[in-house]
């Protein structure tokens, strides 16, 4: 399903799930709050689940760790 995201999005989707909050997604990616917003909504409307049911989507999927 996170195959399903735009790359961005989920990478997105990956730090929120990671606990990172808004503010910090936004420094990581290079990117305003507004549009980790947007992005995390975009995710979420597309997959149909909310912020908490994407991070348990983003733990059984197994990706390999990141740097």
């Amino acid at each position: 399903m996170l195959d399903a995201l735009p790359e961005r999005e989920r990478e997105a989707v990956i730090l929120a799930a990671e606990g990172f909050a808004n503010a910090e997604i936004s420094e990581r990616m290079f990117i305003s709050e507004r549009t980790v917003k947007a992005h995390l909504s975009s995710a979420a409307d597309k997959l149909y689940m909310g912020r908490v049911q994407m991070a348990r989507l983003v733990e059984r999927a197994n990706l390999p760790p990141r740097l």
